[in-house]
């Protein structure tokens, strides 16, 4: 691709890292880069805006993730487990009657566009045994039809909110998706990485390219579960329309701020040539041919897509790949085996130790509002986009005396608004006021937040704990009212935690208001990720 350094204007100076800097990135924030970066630029005299205010954005991504990510569980993959349960139906019969239900259409799309039989990896008549009951098949599935059927449905609804999240995002337009095949029973047949990789794509780190869905063109074996692939395949896209909305400021704040640091290239990378011709390999995810990127192209750059086109930040000079490989190393990892099992120990003995320890909750709640006076009084003098704007020691007194309140509304958001720890009471109008501005400091990213992509491992296990939850009986009722005695003190602490966060967002965000009151809604929206971050 070509890639041209934008005109050039009076460039900000980009400084060297000093042992402050290195520090902080090693040990504490590993965007310290980006930080640096946006305070150089503000040096200059220039106020970034909140649509290219990329740090800010980052700081609040983890939450929104997390927020999706709970959501997505809550509403559509919880009640499908509580169904299954309650049916007596296993995660095997439900894989198995979405892949019978769907391989006739795909194996007849195969053949058409590629000539290949069988392209599903299940034949026509495979798929015929399985849905009526063949003594033969494998699975019997005639008898829990119904239930099958109505389990399918919501499915396919996780299916369609993928295709939504997609059109709600800079990864695809609305033209590009519809040009996917016409399925009417529609899941994912995916393989099984052999290397022990992830079966799916989740962006690397703050960096995104490549398809967000693949052509099929057909595979000769069985798939896994097709409805564990529809979850993984939808929470994948939740992070991957985040990550690009952080990349995509991160673009907007290069075109407004010409550097040698870094430019825009448009198009995609440089394939790696062999003989003379583009080298292809097999993908064993998407079970089709690819070409094989040149590893050297990417080194210095960042991808991000904008109404569906792929674009590329390149970054120059050692500034400029320390910046980049700051953002590339964001998100989370797939753990091995020994580190999944420590992993499990250390959140334990942390949990006892915190979360689930009441003295701690008490001094936990002293030490953050001391921490959050301090840092709003501190944050507020010391940056431009805040200076002047949130009152000085006034907003600081206005927060210590809104904790109380703040308390009691994250209390009633995090239970459902009626079901709150203090009362069961119908609210006061004050109480909805702050329940609602709990929902808005989630919505904004206030909340410390934290994010992963189970393996199909792992998401098998903790389906079927929801399953047998749903069953009842010994086991099942154990499971439920552990995690009704666990969610009430996590919600507590959670309450406490947040109570001056909360408190410190609103008092913010409507300083900032007050700042501009002739404000767009963009721009109020922009104001509330500000108010956010500061939360924080």
């Amino acid at each position: 691709p070509q890639g041209e350094l934008l005109p050039p204007e009076e460039p900000w100076l980009q400084s060297e890292e000093g042992r402050a800097d290195k520090f902080l990135r090693k040990i504490q924030d590993k965007m310290q880069p980006l930080f640096r970066v946006q305070a150089n630029i503000e040096a200059t005299g220039k106020e970034i805006p909140p649509e290219q205010d990329v740090y800010t954005k980052e700081t609040l991504s983890h939450d929104r993730i997390q927020l999706a990510q709970n959501r997505f569980e809550k509403e559509l993959v919880e009640p499908i487990a509580a169904f299954m349960g309650k049916a007596g139906v296993t995660q095997e019969e439900l894989a198995a009657y979405l892949y019978a239900k769907h391989a006739a259409e795909r194996n007849a799309h195969i053949k058409e566009a590629y000539g290949k039989e069988d392209g599903s990896g299940m034949s026509d008549a495979q798929a015929e045994a399985i849905l009526n009951r063949d003594p033969d098949a494998i699975f019997q599935l005639k008898s829990k039809e119904r239930d099958l059927a109505t389990l399918a449905k919501q499915v396919y609804r996780i299916n369609d909110f993928m295709k939504e999240q997609l059109l709600h995002s800079d990864l695809y337009t609305e033209d590009q998706v519809n040009e996917w095949p016409d399925y009417e029973f529609y899941v994912p047949l995916k393989g099984h990485h052999k290397d022990g990789q992830p079966p799916f794509s989740i962006g690397r780190g703050f960096n995104v390219r490549g398809k967000e869905v693949h052509q099929a063109k057909g595979r000769s074996t069985l798939a896994e579960s097709p409805f564990m692939h529809s979850i993984m395949q939808a929470q994948q896209v939740l992070v991957r329309r985040e990550k690009n909305d952080v990349n995509v400021a991160l673009g907007k704040l290069v075109e407004a701020n010409p550097n040698p640091l870094w430019k825009i290239l448009s198009g995609d990378v440089t394939p790696r040539m062999k003989d003379g011709k583009v080298e292809m390999m097999f993908d064993p995810d998407t079970r089709e041919e690819r070409p094989v990127m040149d590893p050297r192209t990417m080194e210095d750059k960042i991808g991000f897509k904008v109404n569906g086109k792929q674009k590329y930040i390149q970054f120059m000079g050692e500034g400029g790949l320390r910046l980049k490989n700051s953002m590339s190393m964001m998100g989370p990892e797939e753990l091995d085996w020994f580190t999944k099992k420590v992993s499990k120990v250390m959140r334990y003995l942390a949990g006892i130790n915190t979360s689930w320890n009441p003295p701690f909750i008490i001094s936990n709640a002293v030490r953050d509002i001391q921490t959050a006076i301090y840092g709003l009084i501190a944050e507020q003098e010391s940056t431009a986009k805040f200076k002047g704007k949130l009152g000085g020691l006034e907003i600081a007194w206005k927060v210590l005396k809104g904790w109380p309140s703040a308390f009691m509304g994250y209390s009633d958001y995090t239970r459902e608004h009626q079901k709150t720890l203090i009362t069961r009471k119908p609210l006061s109008a004050k109480r909805k006021e702050w329940a609602r501005n709990a929902e808005e400091y989630r919505e904004s990213g206030g909340k410390i937040g934290f994010f992963g992509m189970a393996d199909m491992e792992t998401r098998v296990s903790d389906l079927q704990r929801e399953i047998n939850k749903a069953q009842g009986g010994i086991v099942g009722n154990s499971i439920k009212a552990w995690d009704e005695t666990f969610d009430f003190i996590e919600d507590y602490n959670a309450s406490v935690e947040n109570a001056i966060r909360l408190s410190t967002y609103v008092h913010a965000r409507d300083a900032l208001y007050a700042a501009n009151p002739k404000a767009t809604e963009e721009e109020r929206l922009g104001y509330r990720e500000r108010a956010a971050a500061v939360a924080k």
